[in-house]
């Protein structure tokens, strides 16, 4: 896990919930049904943040969920969120809400989720867009937030 917080954004609050507004411990994968998991969390710019992008109207908060321990590491679902900077609160406080679909299927072809394995979250920001070039890179450097939640696999048998 890493966490190179280039922006230094600083992170309040952090929570998962699901669609019964439960919070969520587990990454639970059911081949029947899927889940929506809403990621929601609050965070603090300060006048470093502030520094650092001030040659910048935008910048984006990205969310990477990703299957730790599988045989491919590439990211199962990716969301983006735009902030224009002019629209940040005196406050310097910002909620960021994802949502995100608990599972893909457990066994498939690019897949193979277990119990015992690890889900990874990543919270990134950066003032890249997606079409930037050096986008990865710029992507890497704003990580402020890599965990991982374990996984429950039901009714992998079909």
């Amino acid at each position: 896990m890493k966490v190179n917080n280039q922006y230094d954004v600083h992170i309040v609050s952090f929570n998962l919930k699901n669609s019964d507004n439960q919070e969520v411990y587990k990454y639970v994968i059911d081949d029947d049904s899927s889940e929506e998991i809403k990621l929601s969390c609050v965070v603090y710019l300060d006048s470093s943040f502030e520094n650092k992008t001030i040659d910048y109207s935008t910048y984006y908060f990205y969310l990477s969920v990703r299957s730790i321990n599988s045989n491919n590491d590439s990211p199962i679902q990716y969301q983006v969120l735009q902030l224009d900077k002019s629209k940040l609160s005196e406050s310097q406080f910002v909620k960021l809400n994802f949502s995100f679909l608990a599972p893909l299927q457990a066994n498939s072809k690019d897949y193979s989720i277990k119990s015992d394995q690890l889900v990874g979250i990543q919270l990134s920001c950066s003032t890249a867009s997606i079409q930037n070039q050096d986008f990865y890179s710029e992507l890497d450097k704003g990580i402020f937030l890599d965990t991982a939640i374990p996984v429950e696999v039901i009714n992998s048998g079909k």
